[in-house]
């Protein structure tokens, strides 16, 4: 148990060096907002951007972004049904059998329907991002303020 203790302790010391707790709030948050983005592939280039740019760790960041990626798969998903349904299209079941037969329909509707369904997926994300990165950023940087005290 000891020992255990002790590496939590030289992971929250590393993990803390040189970090303020605002850097460090964003940190963890940005990764798990930007982790669930319903577009394949541009969560780690968005994060790696963002870490550059406002020195943060960059290697918690996309650890995080690693660890986010079954959930984001989830998440896509849901964001592709429930974006249909709030943009008030007709709820489509996303399974193989649709697919193949929007694919019979041509490729230039099968494109547009893709990318439809990417534009309400990502407008979903956006708000729910935006909510939850308001609403999880004070507490997290209130917790490592909390934690900085000796």
């Amino acid at each position: 148990m000891h020992a255990l203790k002790k590496q939590l302790q030289y992971i929250r010391n590393t993990l803390k060096q040189g970090i303020d707790p605002h850097h460090l709030a964003l940190t963890c948050i940005l990764p798990v907002l930007i982790g669930l983005i319903p577009v394949w592939g541009v969560s780690s280039l968005l994060l790696t951007f963002l870490a550059l740019r406002f020195k943060l760790n960059l290697v918690l960041i996309q650890l995080l972004s690693w660890l986010m990626t079954p959930l984001q798969l989830v998440a896509m998903y849901f964001f592709f049904q429930k974006g249909n349904e709030m943009m008030g299209e007709q709820a489509k079941p996303i399974d193989f059998a649709m697919l193949q037969a929007i694919w019979q329909t041509g490729w230039l509707h099968t494109l547009h329907f893709i990318y439809q369904m990417h534009v309400y997926a990502f407008l979903l994300w956006l708000v729910s991002a935006s909510i939850a990165g308001l609403l999880f950023y004070p507490i997290l940087k209130f917790i490592f303020i909390q934690l900085k005290k000796p």
